[in-house]
């Protein structure tokens, strides 16, 4: 699974960390109608930057929030039902949304930012200025 390469990396790093899971979660999750989406975390200078693929849900139907020392991204994804339809292929569906995300000590949490266009939602995770690489002047 494509996820469990990401994880392995970023916890290495021990920053962000995707929340383990049992390996049949996903497979309940998906059976009971819930949405996994793609997501991209990645590290740059000063943040750790997360990327999450909403294609087609509206900024007001996403909710981000830090509680317990996780970053949670949640939300619905309202797919318009039409009866008057003959579908001959139908793989869109209302569905709600869900990824959880562990922070570390490297996070500032008061500063999170989020920001959704064009189907994705970009959540910068800062880092906590005393948890930045810094040069010592020798004297």
């Amino acid at each position: 699974m494509q996820e469990q390469n990401v994880n392995t990396r970023v916890e290495e790093q021990d920053n962000v960390r995707v929340e383990n899971r049992e390996p049949k979660w996903e497979e309940t999750f998906a059976r009971e109608g819930w949405l996994l989406p793609a997501t991209d975390l990645y590290e740059r200078e000063n943040d750790f930057m997360l990327e999450v693929n909403l294609p087609g849900v509206a900024k007001d139907r996403v909710r981000v929030r830090v509680e317990n020392g996780y970053l949670v991204v949640m939300g619905k994804a309202d797919v318009e039902e039409t009866t008057n339809r003959k579908y001959l292929m139908k793989e869109t569906r209302r569905a709600h949304f869900y990824r959880r995300f562990k922070l570390s000590d490297t996070v500032d949490a008061s500063r999170i930012d989020a920001k959704h266009e064009l189907g994705q939602l970009r959540v910068s995770l800062p880092k906590r200025e005393e948890t930045k690489p810094r040069t010592i002047e020798v004297k």
